[in-house]
């Protein structure tokens, strides 16, 4: 049973007295909440009227309304005016407890409280009970003063403590509700559903419990998010063996970069389903093999634009002609696939997506075939974890430490940066007065320092010397947005040889004059979408609904827009209200923190009106913005139109 929050049932209460659609940004505005407070208590009040065989309509750029009738929502109201409290037994807390720790973030007691309904007294009366059950998994609880409770244990044991609470069934829907609410864009949950969707639709795969399972997966995905994974060079137990192995590592290649976790949770999924694979399901090497064919044809293409080490990526492309078999027959029979990420592809790995759709574009006559964007974006997706994984040394994140401690506690920092982020090139540890003659010499994208230390131009994270669960959550997500750039920005400058083949082309090739506008600052990054799409609106090349989709992408799916140092291009769907190609350009003098899910400083805002998918100019655009004279001449106090319009690759 689903039970609301004071606030939620208050939202629920302002949408029965809806006649019409009504935006987030309203209800927040009435409620005076932020927008993302919004966003997360929607999705409990979804799962409320789920459970009552209610819908709730949401419509991009539109807003949200209950359809029902008048005596169902009368009894929506009484549901919303009675008392509710879920009685647990101590046993249950304690279990409940356990999970909620599981959860890769710092909790605290208050929030305990508040999940399992219980005052916080009771829950510190409660917890030396909870810590010696931990042990029992050989996992440990930190507490640290003034900031909260973190589990301390190897990630499989964590996993596994879950996944045998999770599949007690006892609690299926309170772990439901619980990982729903960490997800706070829902961007994991549409990936959890997709790959269930697929194996099913597609594949004939059946899963034993398919709720119960749904949370397991989900919860991995909530802790590989941040970073709270297996090391690639963990090893199992015992080597996994199964004849349908290699089937399931190929499927969930785009999307989990990790080989490990791919591995782990391939044998999760074997041990879930309940329906055999078919013979068809191998992947044929025949030359002759129209899937063999695209898929090589695109690894090519990728291979032209910057060499891939072919072993540590065979396994993805594997899964990519795997993939491609079902494609090639749905479209051969008219057979439409919904795949509920486009959206998400075509903003978060865009220059992949356009690549892709540009690459098959070029052949389908060569096969007889046309592939949609539902299609598109699958192999999208394939393409760029590929080239991700094919180039990860050249996308490595180069991190100076700075340490003004001694060398024994200079060393411990080091290996516990190591051992918590992996992914990183670490130099140093060094002293205040080399770091700033080594920056001098050597590129470095971030400065990890146990004093204030300050850098030009290379942003600097001050940590305690004995590194703090709060230290490594800010380095994290610091360093994810640095990655993304760094394989942007690579994409972007392997795509360069191409560009360069035609003559020189400038700004005002795409973007026109009146389409141009430098103001000093705006309020906010909505205000900001808002005033770069005024001319396009004025000229009715896009209506109002296309803007408010804009906005709407940013919350939904975060900055992946920011593609190009301090610039972010954004645009919706062809059926947003869009009735041609169009773009235009806003410039900040004093930049802004475009979004809510890792927020990004911006300057410039590309508006990218797409209502014919073969002609975008976003490679285009991107890679002349993303030239290092065009950066500094857009940070120029004297900035004009003229400057921006001559702006050339």
């Amino acid at each position: 049973m689903i039970v609301l929050t004071k606030r939620q049932k208050e939202i629920l209460t302002l949408l029965a007295k809806q006649s019409d659609y009504i935006t987030f940004n309203e209800i927040a505005k009435k409620l005076n909440v932020s927008n993302r407070t919004i966003r997360n208590d929607m999705k409990q009040i979804e799962y409320f009227l789920d459970e009552k065989n209610i819908e709730l309509i949401k419509k991009s750029g539109v807003g949200v309304f209950i359809n029902c009738l008048d005596n169902t929502m009368r009894e929506i109201q009484k549901d919303i005016d009675e008392p509710c409290m879920r009685i647990l037994s101590k046993s249950e807390r304690n279990d409940l407890m356990k999970v909620y720790l599981c959860l890769p973030r710092i909790s605290t007691f208050q929030e305990l409280a508040d999940f399992c309904f219980v005052s916080k007294q009771t829950i510190v009366n409660d917890f030396d009970e909870v810590i010696q059950e931990l042990g029992g998994y050989n996992i440990s609880v930190e507490k640290i003063q003034g900031v909260g409770l973190r589990l301390f244990g190897s990630e499989i044991d964590i996993r596994k403590m879950f996944m045998q609470i999770n599949n007690q069934g006892t609690y299926q829907n309170e772990i439901k509700e619980l990982l729903t609410i960490h997800d706070e864009t829902g961007m994991l949950q549409k990936k959890v559903e997709d790959i269930f969707n697929q194996l099913e639709n597609e594949y004939n795969i059946v899963f034993k419990n398919r709720e119960r399972f749904t949370n397991i997966i989900l919860f991995f995905f909530l802790r590989m998010k941040h970073k709270q994974e297996l090391a690639e060079d963990f090893q199992f137990p015992e080597t996994p063996t199964h004849e349908s192995l290699p089937f399931f590592v190929s499927f969930l290649t785009p999307y989990i970069s990790n080989k490990q976790e791919r591995l782990y949770m391939s044998t999760i999924m074997i041990s879930e389903r309940m329906s055999q694979l078919s013979d068809l399901l191998h992947t044929d090497t025949n030359e002759n093999d129209e899937a063999y064919q695209i898929s090589m044809y695109l690894v090519d293409s990728l291979q032209a634009l910057q060499p891939l080490e072919k072993e540590a990526v065979q396994e993805m492309i594997d899964g990519l002609t795997l993939h491609l078999k079902t494609a090639i027959h749905r479209c051969r029979n008219n057979l439409q696939v919904k795949n509920d990420l486009v959206d998400q592809t075509q903003m978060m790995i865009s220059l992949f997506y356009e690549f892709t759709r540009k690459q098959l574009h070029k052949i389908e006559k060569d096969y007889n075939l046309a592939f949609d964007e539902n299609e598109i974006a699958y192999i999208a997706m394939y393409i760029a974890s590929i080239y991700e994984t094919g180039n990860k040394e050249q996308n490595l994140v180069n991190v100076l430490l700075v340490c003004s401690f001694g060398l024994a506690t200079s060393s411990i920092l080091k290996s516990r940066l190591s051992q918590f982020l992996p992914e990183i090139c670490i130099i140093g540890p060094i002293g205040e007065k080399q770091a700033q003659d080594y920056i001098q010499k050597e590129d470095i994208d971030l400065i990890i320092s146990t004093s204030d230390f300050e850098a030009q131009e290379i942003p600097v994270i001050q940590v305690n010397a004995m590194l703090n669960q709060v230290d490594i959550e800010r380095i994290k997500n610091t360093l994810y947005q640095f990655s993304y750039a760094k394989m942007c920005s690579s994409f972007i400058n392997s795509v360069a040889p191409a560009i360069e083949k035609l003559e020189k082309h400038y700004i005002s090739d795409y973007i026109e004059r009146s389409h141009i506008q430098i103001v000093d600052r705006v309020a906010s990054w909505e205000q900001a979408i808002q005033l770069a799409a005024k001319p396009l609106l004025h000229k009715g090349y896009i209506e109002q609904t296309y803007v408010e989709t804009m906005i709407y992408a940013v919350n939904e799916y975060g900055t992946y827009m920011v593609m190009t140092p301090e610039t972010a291009y954004i645009h919706a769907g062809v059926d947003d209200g869009i009735y041609q190609n169009c773009t235009a350009m806003l410039v900040l003098k004093h930049p802004v923190m475009f979004g809510y899910n890792n927020p990004k400083l911006v300057r410039n805002i590309v508006i990218l009106g797409i209502e014919n998918k073969q002609e975008n100019d976003l490679l285009n655009i991107a890679y002349i913005l993303e030239k290092e004279w065009n950066i500094k001449q857009l940070e120029h106090k004297e900035i004009t139109k003229e400057m921006i319009l001559d702006m050339h690759d």
